[in-house]
């Protein structure tokens, strides 16, 4: 009797995490709740709740079941793979979306840190171009899928990134960064053309709006929630945005181009030596520090509603292809004289990049203490032939 318990739990355990990826991809991780689990997995919401608690346990038992497979193939070198490790594209869709939500939902973090901090430990133990290797492939591999439709450089960002996996142990001497290499200058951040001229009640339902979303996603930020937060009545917040969608959008448009802007600042106004792949390595820190904290969370969260929302996946398409276009200018002019196709391939690695490596600092990985110069300056020359 007790054997034949424990096939049909385990029976039950695999329809609930088929049930719970088929959920988180359809109406996105913010959507699920335990009754759509229990449906979709033909069970009783009495058995789902005795098998996973909650829908974070659902998310938990997801990632027991498939994410260290994903972590191997996404680390496993090119021309290894037997397809042993193989996943379905939902399964890695749900995984992604489930490193990106790990910030705020601990059942989720509590069992993928486990994970991670295995591999990150084996790095350590091979040095710090393995160190290097791994964050940048785990980058890539989430910046990557929840990235895509929303970057018109995505896919040669992701060539571009390829290169990654060939670096070598010596990497370091091989691309000049041996020894004590002093940073690039980057001037403070200073006031820079406003993107947005806003009165003063609506400033403040766009700042309300960006940290209900950043903190809590989306999905949960409500008008009367980032109403409460503003200081303001609903009667005085929906006039100037009929919808909660419209408003969180209009704060994405003002902090991206906020960003841009800075980043554009630094590039044009930067003296002294290296090269703009030094001055991005340096950007990558700035982007890590506690005053960008607020913009990583709020980012990932829009990524996470654009891949299951069309008109917000629509407006952020376009949001990050004029700042894409706004970034290239600066970036093929004279000062900094990159070729098209090398900018547009540095765009690309931007918006990965962007995205993943935030999501692994979210999560407790100390990816901001790394030297991304070293990897930046190898896909550089290796995409120009240097290498």
């Amino acid at each position: 009797m007790s054997e034949f318990r424990s096939t049909r739990r385990a029976t039950s355990r695999d329809l609930i995490v088929g049930a719970t990826i088929a959920a988180i991809v359809e109406v996105g991780a913010d959507a699920v709740t335990l009754s759509d689990i229990a449906n979709r997995a033909g069970v009783s919401r009495p058995t789902a709740y005795s098998m996973v608690g909650s829908v974070s346990g659902a998310f938990a038992e997801v990632w027991l079941s498939h994410g260290a497979a994903w972590l191997d193939r996404i680390l496993m070198d090119e021309g290894d793979d037997d397809g042993s490790t193989d996943l379905p594209s939902a399964a890695v869709t749900a995984l992604t979306d489930l490193v990106l939500i790990a910030g705020r939902e601990p059942e989720v973090a509590e069992v993928l840190r486990s994970d991670l901090d295995r591999v990150w430990a084996a790095a350590v133990a091979d040095g710090e171009s393995a160190l290097l290797r791994l964050t940048w492939l785990l980058a890539t591999a989430i910046g990557v899928e929840a990235s895509r439709g929303v970057s018109q450089n995505l896919e040669l960002g992701a060539l571009a990134l390829g290169l990654i996996r060939s670096m070598p142990p010596s990497v370091r001497r091989i691309v000049d960064l041996e020894g004590d290499v002093p940073p690039v200058g980057i001037p403070a951040d200073s006031p820079r053309p406003t993107v947005l001229n806003p009165d003063e009640i609506t400033a403040s339902l766009i700042d309300a709006a960006i940290t209900v979303a950043a903190s809590a996603g989306v999905a949960h930020a409500s008008m009367l929630r980032i109403c409460r937060v503003a200081g303001v009545t609903t009667g005085a917040g929906r006039p100037r945005f009929p919808s909660v969608e419209e408003l969180i959008l209009a704060g994405f448009d003002y902090e991206i181009g906020d960003v841009v802007d800075e980043n554009i600042f630094a590039i044009t106004t930067v003296s002294g030596g290296g090269t703009f792949m030094d001055l991005y390595g340096e950007f990558m820190r700035r982007g890590l520090s506690p005053q960008r904290t607020r913009w990583r969370q709020f980012r990932q969260e829009m990524h996470l509603s654009a891949r299951v929302n069309d008109s917000i996946a629509d407006a952020l398409r376009a949001s990050i292809t004029a700042s894409e276009r706004h970034l290239g200018a600066a970036i093929t002019a004279p000062s900094i004289g990159l070729s098209e196709v090398v900018a547009n391939a540095a765009l690309g690695v931007n918006q990965v990049l962007s995205v993943g490596i935030p999501a692994l600092y979210r999560i407790g990985l100390p990816v901001d203490t790394l030297d991304h110069r070293v990897p930046l300056r190898w896909v550089y020359r290796s995409m120009i032939g240097e290498i």
